[in-house]
């Protein structure tokens, strides 16, 4: 007896940096323009002033770079109230329009679970997707607990072509885009990381990057942007 196989939409929002994250949006809302959708709430033209509103807040956090605008609570609220229309408001229309037609996804920006993931029609790889900080756990003295996920899956699993996940930080902001010039902490395990310092960092800032290390033991060609933390 064979099983029939769901249609179940996905939209891919959660954990991309900003760039990306843009660009979803932006397909989705050319997807209305070139074929509406009746029945949206909110609609397209106001999840567009949400990404007008959006991309105000980054421009302006220029002074902040890209590695501090994900703390910022405007940034975030917005992020936030933007995927929710997609995912809660939209979706459950998107995928009763969609009536099964996988093209007809793709074509409203969205991805269909099993099918086509929305960024791209290759294999999840080390030089297609990167890993991203999803969150940096404060509670305890002293430490940092990192919790990491791969921006196209969303999970904690490293792509299948990847040997593992490598971790660094640096004191230092201007190395923070070269991993050799940056302190090497070790191997991501299931998406998590729990780093420790002495009490003379105390205060101090502290830059982390990760990298996907491939079977071949080389680095990654893609980066993940580097996030800053304050050592409490």
């Amino acid at each position: 007896m064979s099983l029939e196989k769901k249609f179940i939409l996905t939209a891919l929002l959660m954990g991309l940096k900003f760039s990306d994250f843009r660009k979803r949006i932006i397909a989705i809302l050319k997807g209305q323009e070139d074929a509406p959708i009746t029945g949206l709430t909110p609609t397209p033209a106001s999840l567009q002033t949400d990404m007008d509103e959006l991309d105000e807040i980054f421009a302006n956090g220029e002074a902040l770079k890209l590695q501090q605008i994900a703390n910022t609570e405007a940034y975030n609220a917005k992020i936030k109230k933007i995927r929710n229309v997609v995912t809660d408001k939209w979706m459950p229309t998107v995928q009763t329009a969609c009536a099964g037609d996988v093209a007809k996804a793709k074509g409203w920006g969205f991805g269909v679970k099993g099918e086509y993931d929305g960024h791209s029609e290759s294999p999840v790889s080390v030089t297609n997707s990167y890993p991203v900080v999803v969150d940096i756990e404060y509670n305890i003295h002293l430490q940092h607990t990192i919790r990491v996920i791969n921006n196209t899956t969303e999970d904690v699993n490293i792509p299948k072509d990847a040997e593992s996940l490598q971790l660094y930080e640096t004191f230092e902001e201007a190395n923070a885009s070269d991993v050799k010039k940056m302190i090497h902490l070790g191997r991501v395990k299931h998406g998590k990381y729990i780093n420790h310092f002495h009490n003379e960092e105390l205060g101090k800032d502290v830059w982390y990057v990760l990298v996907y290390v491939s079977k071949d033991e080389s680095i990654s060609p893609i980066l993940s942007t580097p996030i800053k933390a304050k050592i409490i």
